[in-house]
């Protein structure tokens, strides 16, 4: 599978040759789904919490006599049903992440990376060096193309394109070895560059 690459003034500069098994790949919109709900059931801090009766603070004092009292018998003002009491089957924290077999994980980053290929949503570029210095002239560049949601794929660390993206909304950097599918779809336009998608097809072929 052959690719276009467009250097920065976003005209065709070269050529690269792909496979097609992962840029091309029969998108499984399920298996996408499976992984970013796994993605997002993994980011789940889960350290939501509530007080059992043990661990509510007051006096350990019965409030009135178990007899004679007309009233119902109570043993502790910390029960569930006085105000300022625990709370019964209340959220403990808990781990909210499950295991997802690798092949999954595999197929649905090479969905997720295909389907932006085939909407003409993902492009490479020829040039790994970013010629612009200041977020002003980086963020004109994007309006000029009529780009507004962008991941930046690199295969090294690029501290000057992490510095001017850092204020552009909807503006991402990340390495091609951390490449996933919930930064894939949570962004309209992927960009490449050279070292990034020879990293990726070695990644994934």
């Amino acid at each position: 599978m052959e690719i276009q690459c467009k250097d920065w003034d976003w005209n065709n500069a070269s050529s690269i040759n792909v496979s097609e098994e992962v840029f091309s790949f029969n998108v499984r919109k399920d298996i996408v789904a499976s992984v970013i709900k796994w993605q997002r059931a993994k980011a789940r801090s889960g350290n939501r919490n509530t007080k059992v009766l043990s661990e509510v603070q007051g006096t350990t004092r019965k409030p009135w006599a178990q007899k004679e009292t007309g009233r119902s018998r109570q043993g502790t003002l910390r029960a569930p049903h006085f105000r300022g009491g625990s709370v019964v089957f209340g959220p403990h924290p808990r781990d909210f992440s499950y295991k997802l077999n690798k092949k999954i994980k595999k197929i649905g980053l090479k969905s997720a990376i295909s389907a932006r290929f085939s909407e003409g949503n993902a492009f490479v570029l020829d040039s790994n060096e970013v010629p612009f210095i200041k977020t002003l002239a980086f963020s004109k560049w994007l309006e000029s193309n009529n780009i507004r949601s962008v991941l930046f794929v690199t295969n090294e660390k690029d501290e000057n394109l992490l510095k001017i993206a850092s204020n552009i909304p909807y503006c991402d950097v990340i390495l091609s070895c951390g490449l996933n599918v919930l930064d894939i779809i949570s962004h309209k336009v992927l960009i490449f560059t050279k070292d990034a998608v020879n990293s990726i097809e070695e990644r994934l072929a």
